[in-house]
């Protein structure tokens, strides 16, 4: 039993709100990036504005890992609280490199010009990806995450699936004279894999934990 037990709840609920906030912010940069590049409007100033949610991005981790240690020196969780503080702090990195890779792909296409082709793939994966992304925050939030497994499971295999067959057609289509260089675009692919994983580890660090805080915060999109 903790020190305090109800000191320990509502230091829970509040960090289990800022990590969700965090959650919310982590989609918004990837949102953000692809409202840009769709609309051609990925120019230095854009380029800035990531940079500057990205920053926002190392805060949150920080100011939740900071959290995440003072609850537990001030309160001594244990069992299945102490399980869940870790969680957090695992599922914190995943965010803040999910928060990179938007970064990673804003600086990737900023090296090149898409060409219709390319922007039409583009707009086809990001809109599947960040449906993906929003479908995961929804899952996370349930009450008891592990009774979503089956859907989560089937959320990520049905992504890659298609990520699959939409990066087969962009290679064979892919014009030497005119498309992205072939690293630009196996860099900016890659990304919105790496992505995917670490969303989906997100959901994995919480599985086997009954999310009985919180639950109701309301996504602002």
């Amino acid at each position: 039993m903790a020190t305090n037990y109800t000191s320990l709840v509502s230091s829970e609920n509040k960090l289990k709100e800022q990590f969700y906030e965090y959650l919310d912010l982590t989609y918004l940069i990837h949102k953000k990036l692809w409202d840009y590049i769709l609309n051609n409007k990925l120019d230095e100033s854009a380029l800035a504005d990531l940079n500057n949610d990205e920053e926002k991005s190392d805060n949150w981790e920080r100011d939740i890992l900071d959290e995440c240690v003072w609850i537990i020196s001030k309160d001594q969780p244990r069992s299945s609280h102490l399980r869940f503080i870790i969680s957090i702090i695992y599922s914190a990195k995943d965010l803040e490199r999910v928060s990179d890779y938007a970064i990673d792909i804003a600086e990737a296409v900023t090296r090149t010009t898409p060409t219709k082709k390319e922007m039409e793939h583009f707009k086809r994966v990001s809109t599947e990806y960040l449906s993906f992304f929003k479908a995961f925050m929804d899952v996370i939030k349930k009450k008891n995450v592990a009774e979503m497994y089956t859907k989560a499971k089937t959320l990520k295999e049905n992504f890659l699936k298609f990520y699959d067959n939409e990066i087969k057609e962009m290679l064979k289509n892919l014009n030497p004279k005119s498309a992205i260089d072939f690293h630009i675009l196996t860099l900016v692919m890659k990304s919105i894999d790496r992505s995917v994983h670490h969303i989906y580890n997100v959901y994995s660090n919480f599985r086997f934990i009954k999310n009985d805080g919180p639950s109701t915060k309301k996504l602002k999109f």
